[in-house]
């Protein structure tokens, strides 16, 4: 599938019920570093996302995922969902975004969590 296949995910600014849920370990943070994710997430934009290691309904959706071979976390959205269950993930601006197209398809065990929302400083 071709990365401007996708519709555009839609997320939703964080409120305090997010910021509950996190401190209760029920929900996590993460920080977008880099242009990749533009236009719907800047450089140094804050998401909150659900754990889980499902890939039901995940295809166009926001997740987090630990980098296949680096020890940093990925906010991308899944653009395919391979056979031998594995994520293809791309940026939203696929011209400033190192995704699948460079390192290739991640593990499902790599998998963090699904993006519920957003906070922009």
């Amino acid at each position: 599938m071709v990365h401007g296949e996708l519709e555009r995910p839609q997320l939703r600014p964080i409120k305090w019920k997010d910021l509950i849920l996190c401190l209760v370990g029920r929900r996590r943070f993460a920080r977008v570093i880099g242009r990749s994710m533009l236009p719907l997430l800047r450089d140094g934009s804050l998401v909150v996302y659900r754990p889980t290691r499902f890939t039901e309904n995940l295809l166009g959706g926001i997740v987090v995922c630990q980098h296949p071979f680096k020890p940093i976390l990925l906010v991308k959205r899944v653009d395919e969902l391979s056979r031998d269950g594995e994520l293809i993930l791309g940026g939203l601006s696929p011209a400033e975004s190192t995704d699948s197209r460079t390192f290739g398809p991640v593990p499902v065990s790599k998998l963090r969590g699904v993006v519920v929302a957003y906070w922009e400083n």
